[in-house]
This record gives C-alpha cells, sequence and structure tokens, in this order.
C-alpha cells in the first residue's frame, strides 16, 4: 500500500494523484500523524506552496530525512526532497505547458522511457543546482527535473508524470518494482 502525503488544497487535483495511483496499488492519504505501518511507499504531492517564500514545514523535512521507506515526490515533493538535501532554487516566470526533458544518466525509476520525453510542467520554482546525496537523473534547459538519491530509495520529478498518459503509468510501475526491491 502507498501513502500519499497531501500538500494539495485542490480536492480535484488530489482525487486525480489518488486515483492514478490506486489504478496499480492501494493508496491511503497520511499526515505526520498517521501510522507508517500499513504502508511501503510514500507519494509527495505537488502544491502551490512555494519552497522560496518557506511555505513549508520542517516536519515535512524530517521526514524526507529520516523515513525508511521509499519516497517519490512529484512537483512540490520533489521541491521538498531538493530542499531537505540543499538544493539550489530560482523563482522565475509560471511554466505550464509539456516540456522536452532529458536523461543524463539511466536509472531504474526511468526504465522504459526514451532519452528525451515531453513532459507536463506546471510551476514557476526550479531546481537549478543539487549537492550530495542527490543525483540529477533528468533535466531541462530550465533546470533539474528528476533526482534520486544516492543510498536511499529516496527519488523525485519536477514534472508531473501522472498526468502524461504516455509516460506515467511506466514511471510508477518503476517506482513500485523499486520498492519491492528495497523491501
Amino acid at each position: 500500500m502507498i501513502g500519499l502525503y497531501n500538500f494539495c488544497k485542490d480536492k480535484k487535483k488530489i482525487k486525480g494523484l489518488k486515483d492514478f495511483i490506486e489504478k496499480e496499488t492501494g493508496v491511503v492519504l497520511i499526515d505526520n500523524n498517521s501510522s507508517f505501518l500499513q504502508i511501503n511507499g510514500i507519494v509527495l504531492s505537488d502544491s502551490k506552496r512555494l519552497i522560496t517564500k518557506r511555505e513549508y514545514k520542517d516536519e515535512w523535512l524530517d521526514l524526507i530525512l529520516n523515513t525508511e521507506l521509499p519516497i517519490i515526490g512529484i512537483c512540490f515533493g520533489f521541491q521538498l526532497i531538493c530542499r531537505a538535501f540543499g538544493a539550489v532554487f530560482e523563482q522565475r516566470e509560471m511554466l505550464k505547458e509539456s516540456i522536452p526533458v532529458k536523461k543524463l544518466r539511466e536509472h531504474l525509476l526511468f526504465s522504459g522511457i526514451p532519452t528525451v520525453a515531453e513532459l507536463p510542467e506546471s510551476h514557476k520554482e526550479y531546481v537549478t543546482a543539487v549537492t550530495e546525496p542527490l543525483i540529477p537523473i533528468m533535466a531541462s534547459h530550465y533546470g533539474i527535473e528528476a533526482v534520486v538519491h544516492s543510498e536511499k530509495p529516496i527519488f523525485g520529478t519536477q514534472f508531473h508524470f501522472e498526468r502524461s498518459a504516455k509516460y506515467g503509468r511506466r514511471i510508477l510501475k518503476n517506482f513500485l518494482k523499486l520498492i519491492k526491491t528495497s523491501a
């Protein structure tokens, strides 16, 4: 079962993400008061909150830094992962379209995804640099688009793979495989 940590106030968007995950696995909404005993992975949702305005809680960063469960962050969830490990951010114009995203290196999370893929974006904050232990896996001319942790099962995508009919299900299935191998 996957735990969905919801940062989004838009109930329609979170329902869409929940429905997307439920097609492949069971999903429960979680927060810091939830028991993690019933789940084997965590999805960190998107949000309109801004990292550069410090619109996050330290306990969210603590979750990322201290859990042993596999995590994948989408958009704001990706940004939280990057923030937890000291990434550099810039706030720029709102980007709300599909753009070409290029693999910098191969990783099991993106198995079956071409070297350059059109992926949907919706954000105005950009990760421009990451440091150890994060490894950039995909990038666009806007910045870093996907990261993996060098030692823990922590992954993140700036793009909204759950909104990609062509690649979203493949990435989710790859994440579920990674959960099984880290158990």
